[in-house]
């Protein structure tokens, strides 16, 4: 499976703006220590749990990933159901696009998207310890910029030609990941930062397919 880097740090604002690059050098992944099952967890990670909801809204995945971008919180379900990380919900805190408020629109913007997505790609070397690829844009994205002129006919039928796996080099952006690196201030680039041990046990547990979920 094809790789892709990821660099959606400040520091770096290459990152979506170079999502054409059909073949981009893998950086080497920072170390993080992955958690045992029997780690306890933190009085901030017990905090987060609570504000996750028991269940997957609306349908029932075998695997989904709950993104609540006003509660900055991260859910993970299975069988629609909140799954469980170090014998707590699994319901992290994260980290967004520096301009955090509303539904990404173009390349460089920002903003973390919102809608119904799915995981298309998985990175293990990612700039940013380990990453999920959502599939943004998708056929509503796409329509929506059609519209309001954004894309052409051309760009709209190449994002519908392969939903799977979306272009990453049109007018709306792309190469939007959960990935590593830390949680604190809006530092990415339209990316979900987590924590990298609550990243790597995502990691370790979501197939390519996995409904995603991202709510105002």
């Amino acid at each position: 499976m094809l790789l892709l880097l990821l660099s959606c740090a400040l520091s770096s604002p290459s990152s979506e703006a170079q999502s054409g690059t059909s073949n981009p050098a893998l950086s080497s992944s920072p170390s993080a220590a992955s958690p045992g099952l029997d780690q306890v967890p933190s009085a901030e990670a017990a905090v987060a749990a609570s504000v996750c909801p028991p269940l997957f809204p609306n349908e029932s995945p075998a695997q989904g990933i709950l993104v609540q971008k006003g509660a900055r919180r991260l859910g993970y379900y299975e069988a629609g159901k909140l799954a469980t990380y170090a014998d707590q919900p699994a319901c992290f805190e994260m980290s967004l696009g520096f301009t955090p408020e509303g539904h990404k629109q173009r390349e460089g913007d920002g903003r973390t998207p919102e809608g119904r997505y799915h995981i298309y790609t998985k990175n293990p070397k990612s700039q940013f310890y380990v990453s999920l690829g959502i599939s943004y844009p998708n056929a509503a994205d796409a329509k929506a910029a059609l519209d309001a002129g954004t894309i052409d006919t051309a760009t709209y039928n190449r994002i519908l030609k392969n939903p799977f796996w979306p272009p990453s080099n049109t007018g709306l952006g792309g190469l939007i990941f959960i990935h590593g690196g830390g949680v604190g201030s809006d530092w990415t680039w339209g990316c979900v930062a987590l924590e990298n041990e609550p990243m790597k046990y995502l990691f370790d547990r979501v197939q390519t397919g996995a409904a995603v979920l991202i709510l105002p």
